[in-house]
């Protein structure tokens, strides 16, 4: 998922926005995601890569 930010305090809720974006997808038991933000005001990017492996 890539998507763009604009203010600041949306910054610090990234980490918890990913995490529950993935919980919300519950029909997936294994798979690999990569959250891409772009800030606008920084002009940067920030990620998160997680990989979900119920075999594990």
């Amino acid at each position: 998922m890539i998507f763009n930010i604009s203010k600041e305090e949306e910054l610090n809720h990234l980490s918890e926005d990913f995490n529950n974006a993935i919980t919300k997808y519950t029909p997936l038991k294994n798979g690999e995601f990569l959250f891409v933000a772009f800030h606008d005001k920084e002009k940067s990017f920030h990620y998160c890569y997680e990989k979900i492996d119920d075999a594990i």
